[in-house]
């Protein structure tokens, strides 16, 4: 796996929904079947790896949580693109 990845992983800076534990802060994902099975929604800070075919309607689920986000904080909010051949 990439080092970086690997780093951000051992900082606990990289969130991984297979792994929730309750112990990280949460803000909700605008969706409560959602936050209830991510036991309280989408971390508060830290990176989000989503893995998905393109164009299954990934950024409708996260644009509740963006929105949310953005009128609650001047912080920055980086959305990546990338593909995997």
């Amino acid at each position: 796996m990439n080092s970086t990845i690997d780093q951000l992983k051992n900082k606990r800076l990289l969130w991984q929904a297979s792994q929730v534990s309750g112990a990280h802060k949460t803000l909700s994902s605008g969706f409560d079947s959602l936050d209830a099975y991510l036991e309280g929604g989408l971390p508060e800070q830290g990176v989000v790896d989503i893995s998905s075919p393109i164009g299954i309607g990934e950024l409708r689920l996260l644009l509740p949580s963006f929105v949310l986000r953005q009128q609650n904080s001047q912080k920055l909010l980086v959305l990546l693109g990338l593909r995997h051949d």
